[in-house]
């Protein structure tokens, strides 16, 4: 089973956000796709499904929340070495404290801003770009004062 990333995601919106911000980062691994913390467990043990080579991961998902679904990566040998990296609406404090605790390798907040969520994604995407098969660049070009990019 070829290489690709594991979305976690429920809401449609942030879910073509963060497709969108992938293309950008021009990111070449497939990205599967599944609704809910239930469908994930299910994807992450499937020995036919593969094993992703990274997991995003919202928090708060229908079924089986995201810490939950963060501990089960962490607690399964032949799944603990992947990176997982938190992208959710909003991130207070003590949860972005206790998905570092579990195990998360990063944390990213949905900006209402696109470029600004593109730019902070591309950025935690970076160590794993050799693995996600980066083409062209690893990141999207910085902002500057003044520029407005097109959604």
């Amino acid at each position: 089973m070829p290489d690709y990333i594991l979305l976690v995601e429920d809401d449609e919106l942030d879910l073509s956000f963060t497709s969108r911000a992938l293309r950008l980062c021009s990111v070449e691994v497939p990205v599967r796709v599944v609704r809910d913390g239930e469908d994930a467990l299910a994807m992450l043990d499937s020995v036919q499904g593969g094993k992703p080579v990274l997991v995003l991961l919202d928090l708060r998902i229908p079924k089986v929340d995201g810490f939950t679904i963060l501990k089960h990566i962490r607690r399964t040998p032949a799944l603990d070495d992947i990176p997982v990296i938190i992208v959710s609406g909003s991130i207070p404090e003590a949860d972005r404290v206790r998905a570092m605790l579990l195990g998360a390798n990063n944390c990213v907040v949905k900006a209402i801003e696109f470029a600004d969520f593109a730019q902070q994604l591309a950025l935690a995407l970076m160590p794993y770009a050799g693995s996600l098969n980066v083409g062209g660049r690893s990141a999207p070009p910085a902002r500057r004062a003044g520029d407005r990019l097109q959604a």
